[in-house]
């Protein structure tokens, strides 16, 4: 048996998996209340992606989450006001929204991706980092906790070294190790750092009658009838989605599999 990239077939499964019928669970979801921003996030990542792919070299991959992307600056629109306000909402596709509907919106995103999320390996959530001393708005950070799930924790940012390796830590936990270097540097002047993290496992498995990609609860794997030897020798996109909310957790581009 010829060897198999088990990366890219784990994406190019969950590529064909996107096509699956969304009724498998019988969910009403017409009206799910964060059904509103699918259409406007799917928009949002392709449009990244162009870029995205535009300013990144040959023969490299790509690899984002247009979720957390997302769900990242609707925190900061949550707070933000007038001009800001209007350019943060038309990068996002969100022109025809207010801010009310789209919290509302992500309320219920990150409680429909909370149920399950243990079962599923999706780690997914927000934190802010308040610098000490300094005080937003109180109503600005329980609208973050309410609809976006955000953990508020105090950092001293006079400390960078020592603000960096908090966040981090931080982050570590909350990924179950899988993201540990996320922050770099900070500015000691810094007031405030809105952090969203998404890190996600599937499974897969090979046998002698072909390949399956198996997971459990909300995201849906369709059993497929592959030939046991698959070979994947061009570049090829990939999706990875949720179906009941409909969100494009993760998209991107493999040019290189081994570097995957």
């Amino acid at each position: 048996m010829h060897s198999i990239v088990a990366s890219c077939a784990l994406a190019a499964l969950l590529l064909a998996v996107t096509q699956a019928d969304h009724h498998i669970h019988h969910v009403h979801e017409d009206s799910m209340s964060c059904h509103v921003l699918s259409p406007l996030n799917a928009d949002f990542a392709l449009a990244l992606y162009k870029k995205v792919n535009h300013r990144t070299g040959p023969g490299k991959n790509i690899f984002m989450s247009p979720l957390g992307l997302s769900a990242a600056l609707s925190m900061l629109s949550t707070g933000a006001r007038g001009k800001t306000h209007a350019q943060l909402f038309s990068s996002l596709g969100y022109t025809n929204l207010d801010q009310a509907r789209v919290n509302e919106a992500y309320g219920h995103l990150f409680q429909m991706l909370g149920q399950s999320q243990q079962d599923q390996k999706l780690d997914l959530g927000n934190s802010v980092a308040v610098r000490t001393g300094f005080n937003p708005l109180q109503t600005y950070l329980s609208d973050l906790q309410k609809y976006y799930a955000g953990e508020v924790f105090k950092v001293d940012f006079s400390n960078p070294s020592e603000a960096v390796a908090q966040i981090n830590r931080h982050i570590a936990i909350k990924t179950h190790d899988k993201i540990k270097e996320m922050v770099k540097d900070l500015d000691p002047l810094m007031a405030m750092v809105l952090i969203n993290y998404v890190s996600h496992q599937a499974v897969l498995s090979v046998d002698e009658t072909g390949t399956e990609a198996a997971a459990t609860t909300t995201i849906e794997i369709m059993p497929m009838s592959l030939p046991v030897d698959m070979v994947l020798n061009r570049p090829f996109m990939v999706f990875i989605i949720e179906h009941s909310t409909r969100s494009i957790i993760f998209a991107g581009k493999i040019n290189n599999p081994a570097a995957a």
